[in-house]
């Protein structure tokens, strides 16, 4: 039963880059082969490859500003039985506060 969810193949490269003090650039893609059965009357779940990437920048010890992109190989792909993964940018703003002891 667990195995009709289960794909065949599965590969994963994640890298992580610091190119200075303040600038970082990650990576990570992967490849996942084709899930569920049709014999079982489950649907299939085409394989698919997806690619996310991060560019961040910290102007400063405790802010670091984030330009983040998900799925961005196509503009959408099923996962899941019938859920659809859609190709995502957003910005992000990170401030840590570090308190005096």
């Amino acid at each position: 039963q667990g195995e009709t969810f289960d794909p065949k193949h599965q590969l994963q490269l994640r890298s992580s880059l610091t190119l200075s003090r303040n600038i970082e650039i990650d990576a990570w893609s992967r490849y996942v082969g084709q899930v569920g059965s049709t014999s079982r009357g489950f649907g299939v779940v085409p394989d698919y490859l997806t690619l996310d990437a991060r560019v961040g920048w910290s102007p400063r010890d405790n802010v670091q500003l984030a330009i983040v992109g998900q799925n961005l190989l196509d503009d959408r792909h099923r996962e899941f039985g019938t859920r659809e993964m859609r190709r995502a940018v957003y910005v992000k703003a990170s401030w840590r506060y570090a308190g005096r002891n």
